[in-house]
């Protein structure tokens, strides 16, 4: 008995290794959908708008008198090939509470995460969809259906309408990175849920 609880608790961090590089995995591709990890990402700020924070670890957005931030995010779709897609989700992770979790716009895919800032970044394009209050911990999800329409490259732009400020986990924390969850059509559930609701 006592050999096997030792095995047990030799295997354990093991099993623990195996669980978080499987949730934060590359991505992959099954019969009913695609999981795509973000491409690149970056706050952009106009108070200091030369410089670049393509490597923080956090995604902020912010409007007031004194700094507006936005944040961009990049994502490459391979693996979807002929199939229709029923749903494409952003899925961001956020990590404290705010407000206003933001309005999410198409924008171009013409930047560079460790070079893109305030004065060179792509402007705001279609609003897709905007997400209230955010609470710390959670994972939200936003409707990317309408741009994301097969294999392909897409941006988003992230801005806010709000003094408080909004903070997401980018893809350089260790948990929690943003992803790309896509059904497609006629698969038997649907990858990623909903946001929480308040």
């Amino acid at each position: 008995m006592a050999s096997r609880w030792l095995t047990l608790v030799a295997l354990l961090p093991l099993a623990v290794a195996m669980r978080c590089a499987s949730e934060d995995s590359g991505g992959g591709v099954s019969p009913d959908g695609v999981d795509v990890t973000v491409e690149a990402d970056a706050t952009i700020r106009n108070d200091f708008p030369a410089n670049n924070y393509g490597g923080f670890t956090d995604l902020s957005i912010e409007r007031d008198d004194d700094s507006v931030k936005d944040f961009l995010i990049r994502f490459s779709v391979s693996g979807v090939g002929d199939r229709r897609i029923e749903k494409a989700s952003l899925q961001i992770h956020a990590f404290h509470n705010a407000s206003f979790g933001g309005n999410f716009h198409v924008t171009g895919n013409d930047w560079v995460e460790d070079q893109v800032n305030w004065m060179n970044a792509p402007p705001a394009g279609e609003l897709l969809g905007s997400l209230g209050r955010v609470r710390e911990g959670q994972t939200y999800s936003v409707d990317v259906t309408r741009v994301v329409t097969g294999d392909g490259t897409y941006s988003l732009r992230v801005a806010s309408e709000s003094t408080e400020r909004a903070g997401f986990l980018s893809r350089e924390g260790r948990r929690g990175r943003p992803r790309l969850s896509i059904t497609l059509a006629g698969a038997a559930t649907a990858s990623g849920g909903e946001a929480p609701s308040d």
